[in-house]
């Protein structure tokens, strides 16, 4: 499934099907906030104790979250496809 329909597919399943089918166009506000970034692994998409503006819906491949302990990595968790992080 390409991107933009597994997109579609996360926001209907938090969206009530009457509410979908009666203002369509609520709908389509929603999916113009979302845009696709492809980032290769090792990508580090938030960092530690900075804001961010934005939260990640993974299309594809995985995610780990991991904080410093004495120049160590710690990780905390994992998200997966279909996970939202952020």
């Amino acid at each position: 499934m390409e991107a933009a329909a597994k997109v579609l597919t996360f926001v209907q399943s938090y969206l009530d099907d009457k509410l979908c089918a009666e203002h369509p166009g609520d709908l389509q506000l929603i999916l113009e906030q979302f845009f696709y970034l492809q980032c290769p692994k090792g990508t580090l998409l938030i960092a530690e104790g900075k804001p961010h503006p934005y939260s990640y819906l993974l299309v594809q491949g995985a995610a780990r979250c991991y904080y410093m302990r004495d120049a160590e990595e710690i990780t905390s968790w994992f998200a997966f496809e279909e996970e939202v992080i952020g």
